[in-house]
Order: structure tokens, then C-alpha cells, then sequence
């Protein structure tokens, strides 16, 4: 709880492994950078300290699973999202991505589990930074850029900065829809995307052409931005 206005917050405590002053002052420069965008997409940082040597990031609470628990427990159940609702929702996200764009701040490391479900069912994005963040340490980069799930990286991704892209948001933000629509990762034949209507014989096929451009191997091929996704 903050104790100037009693507002919930979350804390994330870090590792003291990584707990790097350049990975908290890049985290700073993002967030400053978000400070124009006055919509509520994104996921605030708002505050950047030290307890006992080890990095502590306050961020604004959200009091609801991320999209990749809602999605588990789906999968574990065998239940599907209605595809109007999973559209909606994405639109919500690639409109916040779109703003943070303009801001000059892209994310990197877009997945089902920095999408968070707030008030009204609506998603925040959290962790705007973070992959920038961690670029920005050698050790850091080394032992943990290479994790985390590749289905939502695009080709061109080493995980190194070059992968700090417009086009790479945009890719992860198609390869994210095309999960919620047919619960299933993205499916390639001969180097394009499998139209997502042919893995889910519920979807109209109006919906394959703004996803397989998305998620076009070669970015100078793919949907310009996230506002035209």
C-alpha cells in the first residue's frame, strides 16, 4: 500500500544476481518516456529503488491473471474465447502498443504473460522496458535474454537490440491473436502462416489476411505498425 494516497501497488523485488543500476536507470528512462502517453494501456512503473542491495521496481497493481494464465486454465478446461472478445481484446493491446510506438518506447518482449486483465477486462501491458533493460547489462543479456518463449519472436530477432523493433511488436502482437482465436501457437507451411481459419473452422476467413501479413518472415513484408494491425 502507498502510504501518500493508500493506492495498491505491486512490488517487484529482484535477485541481487540482478540487481544492475544500468537495468534500473533504463527502466527509469522508459518509464519517463510513457509519461506522454496518457491512455491506459500500458503498466506503470512508478518508483525505482534498493532494498538491502536488491533492485525493487513499483509498478501499478492490476487485480486479475495475465492473458497466459487465462489461457491455461482454458487449454486445461477445453474452453475457447469467443473470437469477437479475443479480438477486442487485442485491439485494446495493439492500441497501447501503437501510443507507446509514438513515444518512442517499443516493448521486445511482448508474450501472453506481460498482458494483464484490469478493470472492465480490459488488458494492460506490462514490462514495457524490461528487454531493454536487460540488453543493456552484458551478464544480464547473456544468461537471460536467451529464455522465454520464441513463438513470439520474429525471425529477425537474435535477442540482441536489432530485436527491439516495431515490426517485432507487431509480430508478437499477431502471433498472440492468432493463439486466442485458435488455441494454438502459429502454424507455418512452406515459410508463411497458416491461415488462422484453417485451424479453427469457427473463424471467418475475412481474418486470415491481417494476420498472416503480420506475421510475415520478412519484416519489409509485414504490417507496417501496430495501428494498422
Amino acid at each position: 500500500i502507498r502510504v501518500e494516497d493508500g493506492a495498491r501497488v505491486e512490488v517487484k523485488l529482484f535477485h541481487s544476481f540482478t540487481s544492475d543500476p544500468q537495468y534500473a536507470q533504463q527502466l527509469v528512462r522508459t518509464s519517463h518516456a510513457l509519461e506522454a502517453v496518457t491512455s491506459g494501456g500500458p503498466l506503470r512503473v512508478l518508483d525505482v529503488g534498493v532494498v538491502e542491495g536488491r533492485l525493487a521496481v513499483v509498478r501499478e497493481f492490476v487485480d486479475g491473471p495475465s492473458l497466459g494464465q487465462l489461457l491455461q486454465r482454458m487449454t486445461e478446461r477445453a474452453q475457447h474465447l469467443p473470437p469477437a472478445v479475443a479480438l477486442s481484446l487485442m485491439v485494446g493491446v495493439a492500441e497501447a502498443v501503437h501510443v507507446a510506438h509514438e513515444a518512442g518506447v517499443t516493448h521486445g518482449g511482448l508474450t501472453p504473460g506481460n498482458l494483464w486483465i484490469g478493470e472492465e477486462g480490459a488488458l494492460r501491458v506490462a514490462d514495457f522496458g524490461a528487454m531493454a533493460a536487460l540488453l543493456s547489462v552484458p551478464a544480464l543479456k547473456r544468461s537471460l535474454a536467451p529464455r522465454g518463449r520464441t513463438v513470439y519472436r520474429a525471425p529477425e530477432s537474435d535477442g540482441g537490440r536489432d530485436s527491439l523493433t516495431v515490426s517485432g511488436d507487431v509480430y508478437a502482437l499477431a502471433a498472440i491473436t492468432y493463439e486466442l482465436l485458435t488455441s494454438s501457437e502459429v502454424r507455418f507451411e512452406e515459410g508463411r502462416a497458416v491461415p488462422p481459419s484453417r485451424v479453427n473452422r469457427r473463424l471467418t476467413s475475412r481474418i486470415d489476411g491481417p494476420l498472416v501479413r503480420a506475421l510475415e518472415a520478412h519484416p519489409d513484408q509485414r504490417t507496417r505498425s501496430a495501428g494498422d494491425l
